[in-house]
C-alpha cells in the first residue's frame, strides 16, 4: 500500500470515523478532544472532552460515542502501545461519552456498569440493532492489576452489562461482515479473538483467530470480504488476518499506527491514525472496507422513525 500524509501535528491520534460526507473524525489522546478533519488536511475541533478519548463510533442517531481511558499519560499509553504493562501512581476512570456533532455539546454516558466503575475504555463499534460492544483495557497498574472486559450498551444511557470475559489488555473490537463474529485484539499477547454473537449482547465462547507475540495490537477494521486489519503501534505494521488466520503485512511511514478505518465512495480510502507521529495516513486500499452501520444511510432512517413516532 502506498501511504501519503493527510495531516500532521495531532496530539496522540486515535479513534478515526470516516463520516459520509468525506470527512474524517478522530481523537486526540493527550489532548483530550475529537477532532474533525478536511479533506485537504485541516483540522478542526469538535469537541474538547478531557481526560483521554480512545475510540470514537457513530451511532445510529447521529451522535458520536467515544470511549474515553481516563486519561492515561504519555508514558503509559507507550507502553500500551508496545503491549507493556505500567505502573501508575494512580488508576484510570474511564468512561464513555456521547458528542452532539452539530454542537461540540457532550455527556458522560457511562462510567460505570452496575456499582463496578468502568477503568479505561477503548474501543468501540455499533452493530446494526444500534447498540454498541466497547472494550475495557483493565488496569495498567503492576500493584493492583485488573483485567480488561467486553462490554454491551444501549445508546440511550439506560444499560450497559459485562460479557463476562476476563482478557489480557482488550483494544480493538469490530463486527464481521454478517453480525455474526465479533473480534477482540488484545494488546500484550498478540492474540485476535473471535467471539460468536448469539444475539445482540449476547456471545459465545471465544476462538483464537490468530496469534503472534511479537506484535502488539491495537485498534482494528474489517473489511467487505470478512478480512480484519489490525494497527500494531510498536511494530509500525498494519496487519491484515483473514477469518481463517492467515496474515499480510503493511509498514507505515510514520510511527505508532493505532487504528484503521474505511471511507470514500468506493470504500476504499484508507485512514490510518499514528500516535507517537501525530499524523493520519491515507492510502487507496486494494479492498474496500466494510461499511458501518452510519454509513449504510441507516442515520437517516433512525431519524425518520423518531420522526414518526
Amino acid at each position: 500500500m502506498r501511504f501519503r500524509t493527510l495531516t500532521e501535528g495531532l496530539s496522540f491520534a486515535e479513534g478515526p470515523v470516516a463520516t459520509q460526507d468525506g470527512k474524517l473524525l478522530c481523537v486526540e489522546v493527550l489532548a483530550g478532544r475529537l477532532t474533525a478533519i478536511s479533506p485537504d488536511g485541516e483540522t478542526r475541533l469538535v469537541a474538547q472532552l478531557g481526560k483521554g478519548p480512545n475510540g470514537a463510533a457513530i451511532g445510529l442517531d447521529g451522535r458520536c460515542y467515544v470511549a474515553n481511558n481516563g486519561g492515561l499519560s504519555r508514558a503509559d499509553l507507550a507502553c500500551l502501545a508496545a503491549g507493556k504493562d505500567g505502573d501508575l501512581a494512580t488508576p484510570p476512570a474511564g468512561c464513555v461519552q456521547v458528542v452532539d456533532l452539530e454542537t461540540g455539546s457532550f455527556d458522560t454516558l457511562y462510567d460505570r456498569c452496575k456499582d463496578v466503575p468502568l477503568i479505561a475504555p477503548n474501543d468501540l463499534v455499533f452493530d446494526r440493532a444500534g447498540g454498541f460492544y466497547f472494550t475495557d483495557y483493565g488496569n495498567l497498574r503492576q500493584a493492583t492489576p485488573a483485567r480488561g472486559r467486553i462490554y454491551y450498551a444501549n445508546p440511550d444511557g439506560s444499560s450497559v452489562r459485562d460479557l463476562g470475559h476476563d482478557l489480557e489488555r482488550p483494544n480493538g473490537v469490530g463486527l464481521s461482515p454478517d453480525g455474526k463474529i465479533l473480534y477482540v485484539s488484545e494488546t500484550s499477547t498478540g492474540m485476535l479473538w473471535g467471539f460468536p454473537v448469539a444475539a445482540p449482547g449476547i456471545l459465545g465462547d471465544r476462538a483464537l483467530i490468530f496469534q503472534d507475540a511479537s506484535l502488539a495490537m491495537d485498534s482494528l477494521a474489517v473489511q467487505a470480504d470478512g478480512r480484519i486489519c489490525v494497527a500494531c503501534p510498536h511494530n509500525d505494521l498494519v496487519v491484515r488476518v483473514s477469518p481463517s488466520g492467515e496474515d499480510e503485512r503493511f509498514t507505515t511511514p510514520a510511527q505508532g499506527p493505532s487504528n484503521i478505518c474505511f471511507g470514500g465512495a468506493d470504500m476504499r480510502t484508507a485512514y490510518v491514525t499514528c500516535l507517537q507521529a501525530g499524523v493520519v495516513l491515507i492510502a487507496e486500499w486494494d479492498t474496500p472496507g466494510l461499511r458501518l452501520p452510519h454509513q449504510l444511510g441507516q442515520i437517516s432512517a433512525a431519524l425518520q422513525e423518531q420522526e414518526d413516532d
